[in-house]
């Protein structure tokens, strides 16, 4: 289930480590997923920054060459935000490393969530499903993102465009059983 508007994807900024995270690694699949997820604000936070002295020009390669890689992802250049920081130093995380630039604290403020709509009806993007018979009796798990509404126990939906009447029996957030999903 995936209920996050903003994701911050940390990228090593060290000489070589980075081409291996986006040709090989991880690094670009944590974007495709985040992508998929429906995330709206993507975070790109270039860790290590100390071990390459804080270089400008590779800093600047990273952001320009990966920003490349989000956008034929599908992220649009507004939704993509960089920020450097070193996370074993401390700097710019919660005060400006260059009063230029905005810290991690800074980016995390300034991000505009958009509220819920909780008074709208209920709407939840199905990510994934599947089917399993307990007791006799068989049932669909759905895996989506609210995106507005909130989702009760017991409560009645309908999926479209299956024009499918379902009951929910239990709602499983983060492994823990809860009444009700906003």
């Amino acid at each position: 289930l995936s209920q996050a508007d903003v994701a911050f994807l940390i990228i090593d900024a060290g000489y070589n480590s980075y081409e291996v995270g986006v040709n090989s690694g991880q690094t670009i699949e944590h974007a495709i997923l985040a992508f998929y997820l429906g995330v709206k604000t993507l975070v790109c936070v270039v860790n290590k920054m100390d071990k390459i002295e804080w270089n400008k020009e590779r800093y600047n390669f990273i952001v320009k060459d990966f920003s490349k890689e989000l956008e034929k992802i599908g992220f649009l250049k507004d939704q993509i935000q960089f920020i450097g920081v070193s996370g074993f130093e401390g700097i710019n995380l919660t005060e400006r490393y260059d009063e230029s630039e905005n810290c991690l604290l800074d980016v995390i403020n300034s991000i505009n969530l958009e509220r819920k709509l909780l008074l709208q009806p209920e709407r939840l993007t199905i990510i994934d499903s599947f089917e399993k018979t307990i007791n006799n009796m068989n049932g669909l798990s759905l895996f989506g993102k609210v995106e507005s509404g909130i989702f009760r126990v017991k409560n009645e939906y309908l999926i479209q465009p299956l024009n499918l009447k379902v009951t929910i029996s239990s709602i499983n957030y983060h492994d823990n059983n809860i009444e009700e999903l906003i």
